[in-house]
């Protein structure tokens, strides 16, 4: 395996009110084929809806589903040291603890210096624990953690 020779671009977007899924296509008034569709072609990208879809396709193309829902499970976390850093919670795990991910402060990547006994503050006053990486405890610059969570949090 090789490092790769090319820094690999960030991207940074805002989304803006209303752009979030955060219901059935049903709920929000739309059929279920009615939802947005991207699509991308050599030379650029395209919007539509997903009753388009059987128009894009072509033989030999790749169609990439993805089931997971969107969880609005994104909230600030202050660091012993005053830093503020965006933390975004993912999985329950099957002993109460939660997998998280804290961000670099400007959401722009994952914050690779955290520690195991690092220390969050949640809004509320609670505080998390990094307790070790996820899912592999050795991991050199881990990327999401594994917390304690109160309880009744």
């Amino acid at each position: 395996m090789t490092a790769l020779s090319t820094p690999i671009p960030i991207t940074r977007f805002d989304l803006p009110d209303g752009s979030a899924a955060s219901e059935p296509a049903e709920c929000r008034g739309l059929p279920r084929d009615g939802i947005r569709l991207l699509a991308t072609r050599t030379g650029g990208i395209s919007h539509h809806r997903f009753s388009e879809l059987p128009a894009l396709l072509q033989p030999g193309d790749l169609l990439v589903v993805n089931t997971s829902p969107t969880l609005p499970a994104a909230l600030d976390a202050d660091l012993d040291n005053g830093e503020r850093r965006p933390l975004h919670v993912s999985t329950p795990l099957d002993n109460g603890d939660w997998v998280v991910e804290v961000r670099l402060a400007d959401n722009s990547g994952p914050e690779c210096g955290m520690g195991a006994g690092a220390r969050l503050r949640i809004p509320g006053g609670q505080v998390l624990r990094l307790l070790s990486a996820y899912p592999k405890p050795w991991a050199g610059a881990p990327r999401l953690w594994r917390v304690a969570v109160p309880a009744g949090l």
